[in-house]
């Protein structure tokens, strides 16, 4: 789908995205899919019902002659249980099997959601199976980084996306190593401002207008305010130290 469902159906609440469109794509396409089809969830699609949606859409459309649910998935106006969407495949022609449900901690979007809130970025990528990932256009900022010898590309995303709780994490990104500051830098006086700003170690060049992927790999410490520049331009290089050891760490996620 090119929008959530509750986007349509939901009726004021729209939960927000863990990947945008292009994200998911990029991590479909990551696996060696063939093709990727992406439908337009509109008033018209919200509509139909399971049945309906699997001939006309799956059958008809597409050619679909073996489809993968996820073990607790519905789909279709009215939804349905298990043996019926066996039922309406058989009827078109489209054998349906469900995925198995992992052992251990269950894995849902609420819960990914709830660590991501939390600040526990390494959590849910072990749920996700991948590290969570933020792109964003590269937009100038009040440069106050360099000031500080720690230059940072600000930057701006879908605002329906999940951004992280406040605080610093070490990151990979596009180009390399970096550290990710997210909140309202208090030592600034930034006010309610809350920004989205990365530091890329050893990285010089003019990255305004361009797109930034970032993966996160770990918080390195929440948000916090310091009584002056210099108190944070140290703790900055602690957070740096910190990042590389991050880094240097296993990490099966990545």
């Amino acid at each position: 789908m090119d929008c959530h469902p509750k986007t349509i159906v939901g009726g004021g609440y729209v939960p927000e995205l863990l990947t945008t469109t292009e994200e998911r794509l990029q991590l479909l396409r990551s696996t060696g899919v063939d093709h990727v089809e992406v439908l337009h969830f509109d008033a018209e699609l919200a509509q139909m019902d399971a049945p309906t949606f699997m001939r006309r859409v799956l059958k008809e459309r597409y050619g679909i002659e073996t489809l993968l649910m996820g073990y607790d998935h519905r789909f279709g106006h009215g939804g349905g249980r298990n043996e019926d969407y066996v039922r309406w495949g058989e009827e078109c022609g489209i054998r349906v099997l469900r995925a198995e449900q992992m052992e251990g901690e269950h894995v849902s979007s609420s819960e990914i959601r709830r660590m991501l809130h939390e600040g526990d970025v390494a959590g849910a990528a072990q749920l996700m199976g991948h590290p969570y990932v933020l792109t964003g256009v590269i937009e100038k900022g009040h440069r106050i980084g360099r000031t500080l010898g720690f230059p940072t590309a600000n930057m701006r995303m879908d605002q329906n996306k999940l951004v992280p709780a406040k605080g610093v994490y070490a990151v990979e990104t596009d180009l390399g190593h970096g550290i990710m500051n997210i909140g309202n830098r208090p030592t600034m006086n930034n006010g309610g401002n809350q920004t989205v700003e990365v530091h890329i170690l050893d990285y010089c060049g003019d990255l305004y207008d361009t797109e930034l992927q970032v993966w996160f790999v770990d918080r390195i410490r929440s948000e916090q305010n310091f009584p002056d520049v210099t108190l944070l331009k140290e703790q900055i290089q602690r957070d740096v130290d910190a990042a590389l050891r991050c880094f240097a760490a296993p990490n099966e996620s990545m």
